[in-house]
């Protein structure tokens, strides 16, 4: 999927992890779904290098506190970013 805007983005985190129908789509709404919801997960974000500006722009502020998370939760949790 091709990901270009911030509402394509939380479309696409919503369907893939499954987050519940009243997911707030903005960044306290997103935390509360990782640390609520999983206790064990790898996240795999791929072609990061190849987004546009905007988008990384965009993730990078999730992809932080998802790498908070890991850090939390002492390995249950990782997340890889990776670049082609």
């Amino acid at each position: 999927m091709n990901i270009e805007t911030e509402d394509q983005f939380h479309d696409f985190v919503q369907n893939k992890l499954e987050f519940p129908y009243y997911y707030g789509r903005n960044a306290d709404a997103f935390w509360d779904c990782i640390t609520d919801i999983f206790d064990e997960i790898s996240f795999h974000i791929l072609n990061y290098d190849k987004q546009s500006s905007f988008v990384k722009r965009q993730i990078d502020v999730y992809i932080y506190m998802m790498f908070l998370y890991q850090e939390k939760r002492k390995g249950r949790f990782s997340i890889h970013v990776y670049f082609d």
